[in-house]
Order: structure tokens, then C-alpha cells, then sequence
């Protein structure tokens, strides 16, 4: 009875034990159910963002390639030549236009994501495809014919202005191979021109979209959906459509790029979004959690059912445990002690009980050495990357409020260090610093870390005052350190603030300085200060008047500027050199420089070519690789060689009026030449001599001399000064020299022409 009783304990500590172990599992996983699902639904929303925003690069990647494709069937000749003509066009024409044709052709032909080009000319009421060319009635009744809206209203929509505008996505049925859903993109011709001669027309498959968007994959069960800026739908599917002004609401409320709401069949859909830059687009993605919690309970039943087996084990296995002979933890115990045994026979028989207890105390100092190391790098570590967040303006206020007991000084500045070698240097400069800091700067705390363009940042928080002696004592530190390392640093100093919150500032200030360093050269450490009045606001860069680029500028020759330009880049890519970014940078600003000086020699607005200021434009924060760069500045030079050439009438006309008035105000100079006239007027000689022959029909020194004798003829009609007084007076230096010209344009000597003149007016000669 009494055995009886023992085994009924036992059974009952061990059925208790087995069971506690059983529901861990089920009792971790119910008490994780809610996190886990927040944890999943967090992920999903950032792995859908990342596909948001990789959607809209690809978007926008194939729009912009639309409208440079726009831009290059604009400015065709082949395009231009029949803005103007008027139907019918004669058999003449037709064979041109199948010219025309053929170039749309071969528009098509270099971009597989564009269904249709045509270009509808309204002046002869003709719309050109790859095909041929069509009546405008014909071609909008029959070959591009809107579901649910009148041939007449298509035609209407399609003559009116357009700059780079994209319709919705719309069902198009006709007799041609274009049937189904397409997004249709206008451009007018002349682009920019409120008078409408012409439209470029190009259609994109939804398909193509849908392609992108990744959504031809039948395993995803995403949504995607792509709306303009006023919540037009551009592609969705078709359950989308009819909920686009709903989820369009709830954009405009929420700014957070996710939120979830509630669909009528579909509950708890999260929602993700992103907006464009470049077109006010709107990309969104979303998703149901009806999967996900799917998934979360089936892993929160298999922990219950995980549980109850190993209840029933627990269960099976006390009633063999039973017996009370059966004595676990004895047996432990004296395995434990076999083991000891073991290992203090192999270690020897000298050890004793302090040879242990000392063995141990060393190694729980080891322990905590160690762990004091570890604790100082992680230190280090998140120091580091909180100065980051400083220098990048993402610390918070708190972050602030923190920071402020640890730095001991009052003022703080940020200092940028560059070279031109490999980033290896950098870390070199870094282990040295702080040898060299304590000898050339006093009453200073300074911390480094490498940003995420390989340069060394240095965060300087400094007791000393006056911005000269602090500068100074930095040119100094930077000097000995190029001279330690036998290098060239290139240093960019911000602006000394008081408190930790302007740190941000005085990083951007530095930014720029290390900028301006490479730039100007040899100059390896510049302060902000000195520069802040006038750093990418004038480049500093000088460009001359004999420029090849900047005189192909001012004629609109845009020819001859991609050629300079190839020539340029060519010398670049056959010297097999390697071209830093800051080199490409000189570059940049001297290539837009000559652009620059173009418009202020012949007084144009830059912001009126380019609908931007010139520091918006020489922002180089845009561009991602030199790559970027250099199809900006041919676009540059474009868009300004079209400009000029748009406006050449009215630029010859102002040119020819300031350089009369220039002739008539110096001609008494007698130092005038054709090169001085040019370099005042901001024009190369020979431009200059070209257009004058142009415009006059004779050379400079012709028509100077014209200008001279006509001026010298009134002074000898109306005055009595003598012949030399008078050459002087017109801007000759001999007399001689005078006469001999005069002869020959009028036919007879200065005294004869005013003996005439005294014949013929006696009044004059009294």
C-alpha cells in the first residue's frame, strides 16, 4: 500500500513535468500570435513598397525614353517639312511623305515598348504611320477607334495641346492590328508651341505594362494599379477600377507610402504607394492578409497538436516511470561524478582546491576584459552611427537632447577630407589623426567615421573661439598630414555652430567646400566662409570668347556642337584613363558654363530655355554616374541650340542694331579692329566678320571707312575745319591715309568735294 502510494506521487511530479514541457511550445506561440502577425504584415508592407518604387523607376525609365523619342520626331526635317502643308498633298508630296514613313518606321523599329507612332498633322488633316499616311476622318472612324467615344470627340482630343501627357487606359477597336487596351501618349509639334501644327501620337499595349509590374506572373497575387495626378485611372486591373476614387481618397489623407482598408469583398487589404517626381503619377500596390493569417494559424495549430503528442508521450511515458526504483536525478549525479573523476585524474594530482578557484577567477577576469572590450566597440559602433544620423540630418530631437552631456565644448564644426588615390589613404589619415589632433588643435574633441562616399568626416567640437584661429589650426593639422603621407587632401570646412542640432548644416557647408576644392584645384582646404557668397551661383571658371563650343551656341549650330562634343568625350574613352567623379564634375560645369556665358552675351534669360535657374541646373545631387551626366549636357546643348535657332531672326536683328550703334558711338577711336569689336561684343572674330558680310555685304574695315567718309563728308559741307583736323576728328591717324580713302570711294580729294559742295550751296560757303 505504502509502495502503492509512492508510485502514485511519482507518476503524478512526472505527468506535471511532462505536461509543463508539452504546452511551452503552445503557450509561446498563442502569446506570439499577435506580434507575429504585426512582425508579417510589416514585412510584406516594406518588400511591397520596394516593389512600389522598383515599378516606378521602370515606369518612368520607359516614359522618358518616350519623350526623347517624341523630342527626335519633332525635331526631324522630314517631320518639320509638312507642319505647314495643307491638304490635299499632291503626288509630290506623297512620295515624301512615304519618306516620312519610313523614318516612323524606324522610329518603331528601336522601341519594342511602343505599339503604335503615328504623327497626326492637322494641317492637312493626315495622320502618318508606319503603314502610310491616312485621311485624319478615315484614320480616327476605322483604324484608331475609342470604345465609347465618337470619332469627331477622338479627333478633337488629339488636335489639341499636348506636352508629354499620358490618357488613361482605354479600349481601342478598329480595322487595324490595334485592338485591346492601350495607354495613349501625346506630344504637339513644335514642342512648347501653344499653336498646335502637329501631334505625335504613341500607343502602349497594357500588356507591356502589366509586364512590367510583374503581374503576368500567374503564381503573384499582388495588385498593381497606376493613377494620375488628378485619380485617373492609367492601368489597373479591372477590380480596381471601380474602387480607384476610394483608394485615391485615402492617398490624399495618408502620407505614410502604406495604409490598410476595408473592400467590400475583401477585408483588411494593405495598400502601398509611392508618388513620382517626374509625372505626379501615383504607383500602388497591395495585398490581402487574408493569406497571412492563413499561414499564421496553421502554424499556431501544428504548435497545438506539436503540444498534445507530447502530452500523450508525457502521459504513456509516467506510467512507465512508475516504479519507484527508478531513480532519474540519482543516476545524474553519480554519472556527473564519474566525469569529474576523470578529468581531475587526467589534469594531475598536484592541482588542489586553490589551483582550481584560481583558474576560475582568471578566467571570470578574461571573461569581463572581453566583455568590456566588446562593450567599448559597440559603443564605438553606435556612436559612429549616430554622428552619421547627425551629419545627415535623421538624428531626432531626443538623439539631440542625449548627445549634448557627451561633447564638452561649446562649438561644433564638420570637416569633409578627400583624395584623389584609393579610399585605403582615408584610413590611414583616420589611425593618424588622433596622434597629430593633440599637438595643432587645443581644447578640442574630435570624432571620425567614413561616410558613404569613402570620404573621412570629422566631427571637430572645440572650446576655442574666433573662427580664424580655429580655421588656421585646421589648414595646419591638414598641411602635416599631406605632408606625412606625401599626398594631396582635399578639405572641405563648414561653418562653427553652437549647439548639436546645426551639425547637419555645417556637414552640407563642407560638402559643398570639398566640392569647390576640386574644382579650383591646388586649393586643398577651403572654408565655407569664404565662399558662401558666391559657390555655385558663378562658376569662376572663365570661358573665352573664341570658345568653338560657346560661338556653335550662339549660331545654333547644333551640329557642329555633338561633333566638339564627340571629339570631347572620344579623347576621353581612347586614353584609357581612369575619370574620377570630381573630374567629371570640372566637366559638368564647364560644359554648362559656356552655355551660361552664351546666354549672358546675348542677353537671354537661362530660366527661359531651360525652365530652371543655373543652380537648379548644375545640381549634381541629380545623377547617379558620369553616364547621366554627359546625356545631360547634350541635352543642353539641344535644347539651346533649338532655342536659338527658333529665335535667330530676332537675335541677328539685335545683334545687327548693337553692333551699328557700337560702330557709331567708337568710330572716332583709332585703335579699332575687328577683334576688339568681337571680344566687347562677346563673339569670336571670325563669327563676327562672317555675319557682317552677311548683313552689310561688306568686310569690317569697308564698312568702317563707309562710316568714317560719310561722317568726314558733313564736316566738310558744314564746317571750316581744315582736311587734317578732320581725319583726326573721324579716326584717322595720317592725313594721307584719309585722302587717299576718300578719293577712292568718292572720286575726288576732300578740298574738291567741299568746293562742290561750297558751288552748289553758296550759303554754306559764306
Amino acid at each position: 500500500m505504502r509502495n502503492f502510494a509512492a508510485n502514485a506521487g511519482l507518476r503524478k511530479r512526472y505527468l506535471l513535468s511532462f505536461m509543463l514541457v508539452a504546452l511551452i511550445p503552445a503557450l509561446v506561440v498563442l502569446t506570439l500570435y499577435i506580434p507575429v502577425i504585426n512582425l508579417f504584415r510589416e514585412e510584406a508592407i516594406q518588400t511591397d513598397s520596394l516593389r512600389t518604387n522598383t515599378i516606378q523607376v521602370a515606369v518612368e525609365e520607359r516614359m522618358q525614353e518616350m519623350h526623347n523619342l517624341s523630342v527626335q520626331i519633332s525635331s526631324n526635317k522630314k517631320v518639320t517639312e509638312f507642319l505647314y502643308k495643307e491638304a490635299p498633298l499632291d503626288n509630290t508630296s506623297r512620295y515624301y511623305i512615304r519618306d516620312l514613313s519610313d523614318y516612323i518606321k524606324s522610329c518603331s523599329a528601336g522601341n519594342n515598348f511602343v505599339s503604335l507612332i503615328a504623327v497626326y498633322l492637322i494641317q492637312s488633316s493626315s495622320v502618318v504611320t508606319r503603314d502610310g499616311v491616312y485621311p485624319s476622318d478615315y484614320f480616327f472612324e476605322n483604324v484608331l477607334q475609342y470604345e465609347g467615344m465618337q470619332p469627331s470627340e477622338a479627333k478633337k482630343m488629339m488636335s489639341g495641346y499636348a506636352y508629354n501627357r499620358c490618357l488613361p487606359i482605354q479600349k481601342i477597336k478598329g480595322h487595324g492590328s490595334w485592338n485591346g487596351e492601350y495607354v495613349t501618349y501625346l506630344q504637339t509639334v513644335p514642342i512648347g508651341d501653344p499653336n498646335v501644327l502637329a501631334n505625335v501620337i504613341m500607343l502602349i499595349d497594357g500588356k507591356d505594362i502589366q509586364a512590367l509590374t510583374g503581374e503576368t506572373d500567374e503564381s503573384f497575387n499582388h495588385q498593381t494599379m497606376i493613377l494620375s495626378r488628378e485619380g485617373n485611372i492609367l492601368f489597373s486591373e479591372p477590380e480596381g477600377k471601380k474602387l480607384s476614387q476610394m483608394i485615391f481618397q485615402n492617398i490624399g489623407k495618408e502620407d505614410s507610402g502604406s495604409f490598410v482598408m476595408d473592400l467590400p469583398d475583401q477585408p483588411n487589404m494593405v495598400f502601398c504607394y509611392s508618388r513620382s517626381r517626374v509625372n505626379q503619377w501615383t504607383f500602388i500596390t497591395s495585398f490581402s492578409m487574408k493569406e497571412i493569417l492563413l499561414r499564421i494559424g496553421k502554424i499556431r495549430n501544428n504548435a497545438i497538436a506539436v503540444a498534445m503528442i507530447g502530452l500523450s508521450i508525457g502521459i504513456f511515458l509516467s506510467l512507465l516511470m512508475a516504479d519507484s526504483s527508478y531513480r532519474p536525478w540519482a543516476l545524474l549525479i553519480a554519472e556527473m561524478k564519474q566525469l569529474f573523476s576523470k578529468s581531475a585524474e587526467d589534469s594531475g594530482s598536484s592541482e588542489n582546491e586553490y589551483d582550481i578557484a584560481m583558474h576560475t577567477i582568471q578566467g571570470i577576469r578574461a571573461e569581463r576584459e572581453q566583455m568590456l572590450r566588446d562593450r567599448d566597440e559597440r559603443d564605438a559602433c553606435l556612436q559612429k552611427v549616430t554622428l552619421q544620423n547627425f551629419c545627415s540630418g535623421k538624428a531626432s530631437s531626443y538623439s539631440e537632447k542625449d548627445w549634448e552631456p557627451v561633447f564638452p565644448y561649446p562649438h561644433f564644426c564638420v570637416i569633409l577630407v578627400d583624395v584623389e588615390e584609393e579610399a585605403q589613404w582615408i584610413r590611414k589619415v583616420d589611425r593618424t589623426l588622433n596622434k597629430l589632433v593633440s599637438v595643432y588643435l587645443r581644447e578640442c574633441r574630435i570624432d571620425t567615421f567614413e561616410d558613404e562616399k569613402g570620404r573621412l568626416c570629422i566631427v571637430l567640437n572645440t572650446g576655442l573661439s574666433g573662427e580664424a584661429r580655429i580655421v588656421e589650426q585646421i589648414r595646419s593639422l591638414a598641411g602635416s598630414l599631406g605632408r606625412h603621407f606625401d599626398i594631396l587632401l582635399y578639405t572641405g570646412i563648414g561653418s562653427i555652430y553652437e549647439g548639436v542640432d546645426d551639425i547637419y548644416s555645417s556637414c552640407q557647408e563642407a560638402e559643398e567646400s570639398l566640392e569647390y576644392c576640386f574644382l579650383k584645384g591646388r586649393d586643398s582646404v577651403v572654408y565655407y566662409a569664404d565662399i558662401r557668397n558666391y559657390i555655385f551661383r558663378s562658376l569662376n571658371i572663365p570661358v573665352y570668347s573664341d570658345n568653338p563650343l560657346l560661338n556653335s551656341v550662339k549660331t545654333g549650330d547644333i551640329r557642329n556642337c555633338t561633333r566638339l562634343l564627340d571629339e570631347y568625350f572620344n579623347d576621353i574613352k581612347d586614353s584609357n584613363c581612369v575619370v574620377s567623379a570630381q573630374y567629371m564634375y570640372c566637366l559638368f560645369y564647364n560644359f554648362i558654363g559656356v552655355i551660361i556665358k552664351a546666354c549672358s552675351d546675348m542677353r537671354i534669360d537661362f530660366e527661359v530655355i531651360f525652365h530652371q535657374t543655373a543652380e537648379q541646373v548644375l545640381d549634381l545631387g541629380r545623377y547617379r554616374n558620369a553616364k547621366q551626366m554627359m546625356d545631360d549636357v547634350y541635352r543642353a546643348y539641344l535644347t539651346s541650340c533649338e532655342y536659338v535657332q527658333s529665335n535667330k531672326t530676332s537675335r541677328n536683328r539685335a545683334l545687327k542694331e548693337h553692333f551699328q550703334s557700337y560702330l557709331e558711338n567708337n568710330y572716332t577711336d583709332p585703335g579699332i579692329s575687328l577683334e576688339q569689336t568681337a571680344g566687347t561684343l562677346g563673339y569670336s572674330s571670325s563669327y563676327l566678320s562672317r555675319f557682317i558680310k552677311q548683313e552689310f555685304g561688306m568686310g569690317f574695315g569697308e564698312l568702317l571707312n563707309q562710316i568714317r567718309l560719310n561722317h568726314a563728308k558733313r564736316l566738310l559741307s558744314s564746317d571750316l575745319m581744315s582736311v587734317g583736323a578732320i581725319a583726326e576728328e573721324v579716326g584717322y591717324t595720317s592725313i594721307n591715309s584719309f585722302i587717299r580713302a576718300f578719293k577712292r570711294r568718292e572720286g575726288s580729294t576732300p578740298n574738291q568735294y567741299r568746293n562742290a559742295s561750297c558751288f552748289l550751296n553758296p550759303e554754306q560757303g559764306q
